[in-house]
């Protein structure tokens, strides 16, 4: 579910968002590994593997959300 600017028919907010599983099992894995999505770029979507590998090393201020459970408000709960 999107927020768009009458307007401009910009994307002000994303508050739900749903990956088709159908779909990305068609797409290799080393092609689905980390994604930016093109309503957000500011959004970027990683591979379990690739959040693992990350924390792996214990970097701070960085906060990771599954996709399901992800929204405009998740980094406020």
């Amino acid at each position: 579910m999107l927020s768009i600017d009458e307007d401009d028919g910009d994307i002000l907010d994303i508050k739900t968002l749903v990956l088709d599983e159908d779909i990305l099992s068609d797409i290799p894995l080393e092609r689905r590994l980390i994604f930016v999505l093109a309503e957000s770029t500011s959004t970027y979507l990683f591979h379990q593997s690739i959040k693992d590998a990350i924390m792996a090393i214990k970097p701070e201020g960085l906060q990771f959300f599954r996709a399901d459970q992800w929204g405009s408000s998740a980094v406020f709960q």
